[in-house]
């Protein structure tokens, strides 16, 4: 299949989210852990021992603040002015997938990968990753595809590379 392709830079944020996500057991001990960060917080401040209130409720406050920024607002940020500088990311491409390979052309040059030399993949609900390494990924956004285009994309995923990686 060819296909005709620009990255946007909500694509490449969604990219860095998905990239970040942890792995399926991680989540479901991560949203507990900070509802209970959350609760003990909130009962050191509304219920304090001795009618004190210490600094563990500023501290969970202030974790869960740098968090909350770190990932809304930084990591977005970061992720488009990186967008700004790189111009191979701005640049529209050709990318032709086959069985066997991926080729992409642009004015840059033409590069050429078969699916097997690939490391893994990560599919979101409207973007995929494709790693050559953990830190090197490729990706296709669901909008450049048919839904049928986007299923054979999965499926020669899945036959070169096995199962995506959660």
């Amino acid at each position: 299949m060819k296909l005709r392709c620009q990255i946007e830079p909500s694509d490449y944020v969604r990219a860095q989210y998905l990239h970040i996500r942890p792995k399926p057991p991680f989540q479901w001990i991560g949203i507990p852990l900070v509802l209970l960060l959350v609760l003990v917080g909130l009962q050191q401040v509304f219920l304090p021992r001795d009618g004190k209130i210490t600094a563990i409720p500023f501290a969970i406050f202030g974790v869960l603040a740098y968090f909350a920024l770190s990932y809304g607002i930084w990591l977005p940020y970061r992720t488009k002015k990186i967008y700004k500088q790189q111009k191979t990311l701005q640049e529209p491409y050709e990318a032709e997938l086959t069985e066997e390979e991926f080729v992409s052309t642009n004015s840059f040059g033409t590069a050429r990968i078969k699916w097997a030399d690939f490391h893994k993949y990560k599919v979101g609900k409207d973007i995929v990753l494709v790693y050559q390494s953990d830190l090197i990924f490729h990706l296709f956004p669901k909008r450049w595809f048919s839904d049928d285009d986007f299923r054979k994309l999965l499926q020669i995923l899945q036959n070169s590379l096995g199962k995506s990686t959660p």
